[in-house]
């Protein structure tokens, strides 16, 4: 639901400062409220510049399975016409939209439901979310935003200990947000309509995705092996993202089957090095990291399709590089 793909917003954040114990095991809480812009290039309509986010997430560590945590998540948007806000919809987040309110005032919503298993002793971290979203992820014009899809992330880590106390960590993780098809809110005797859309700009801010960086529509598949040393740090990456899809087999599937997916495939190496006088092992104030890859990217966009009269498909290669020097503070 959320990802460090957009920049910042204004927002108000509360969360319980630790688990509150019970019978059934530790409960948690976040809230969140905040206040989403569109792009400045988006449209020349300012009534519509500005809309209201607010999150909720609920955690539930269950105590007679250990290592066990359910989590519900919730984000809802309320428009705000002409920008002006009701102090009502934020409790909307809570109790939905009332029933006798507008179509164009109803918020849209979506929500995950997820679980982690955690297992330190034995070095296995397990997780997945499942979720249904409404159709304010696509903003497309005329699509139905009363159509539900659904969305999934899986996930896993395994790491091992070696006689040396050298670690290796085997991780991976799968995520698809299936768009469905648009789909038409009513047909009459004089053609097809949609329903408006009431969040224009979508699960965004200044243009930027608030979730997942591949995109509504989109699925990818990431597999990691990473070996660390008392000082030192060393991995290899690879990850394969399929961008898209309701755009492609709406408009280009029928022309070019499975052959013309926007299809990228990235193959990464990393290493990192602790510069500081740390007293644990492995750890120490200052670190210096590097991460370089090198990935393959077919149809772009969908770059030169022309329903199945080009065949000559549209590639390229890019390079990623990234160097960072951390600086860890002391916590006590």
């Amino acid at each position: 639901l959320f990802s460090g793909t957009s920049g910042g917003f204004p927002h108000f954040y509360s969360e319980t400062e630790d688990f509150v114990e019970s019978p059934l095991g530790g409960l948690s809480a976040q809230i969140l409220w905040g206040i989403l812009s569109e792009s400045d290039w988006y449209d020349s309509d300012s009534k519509n510049n500005q809309n209201l986010l607010g999150a909720l997430q609920l955690q539930w560590r269950i105590d007679f399975i250990p290592g066990l945590e359910l989590v519900y998540s919730l984000v809802h948007h309320e428009p705000l016409l002409n920008g002006d806000l009701d102090l009502g919809q934020l409790s909307q987040l809570i109790v939905g939209d009332p029933q006798e309110e507008g179509i164009q005032k109803k918020g849209t919503s979506m929500s995950t439901l997820g679980f982690r298993l955690s297992l330190p002793k034995e070095g296995f971290e397990a997780y997945a979310e499942i979720g249904r979203g409404d159709g304010f992820l696509n903003p497309l014009p005329g699509v139905s935003d009363t159509s539900f899809r659904d969305i999934y992330m899986l996930g896993f880590g395994r790491t091992i200990t070696t006689t040396s106390g050298n670690r290796w960590r085997l991780s991976g993780e799968i995520i698809k947000q299936a768009m469905g098809l648009p789909q038409p809110s009513k047909t009459t005797l004089v053609g097809t309509h949609f329903t408006p859309r009431r969040i224009a700009h979508g699960h965004t801010h200044r243009g930027q995705l608030l979730g997942a960086s591949i995109g509504p529509g989109s699925n990818a598949q990431y597999l990691a092996l990473d070996w660390f040393g008392p000082k030192q740090t060393v991995g290899i990456f690879t990850e394969r993202t399929r961008r898209d899809d309701d755009t492609y087999f709406r408009v280009h599937a029928f022309d070019y089957g499975f052959r013309g997916h926007d299809l990228e495939w990235t193959l990464g190496i990393r290493s990192g090095i602790s510069l500081g006088m740390g007293a644990a092992q492995g750890s120490g104030p200052l670190s210096l990291g590097t991460e370089v890859g090198i990935s393959r990217r077919k149809n772009r966009d969908f770059v030169g399709l022309d329903h199945g009269h080009n065949r000559i498909f549209y590639r390229e290669w890019n390079v990623l590089a990234d160097l960072y020097l951390r600086w860890s503070l002391p916590t006590g």
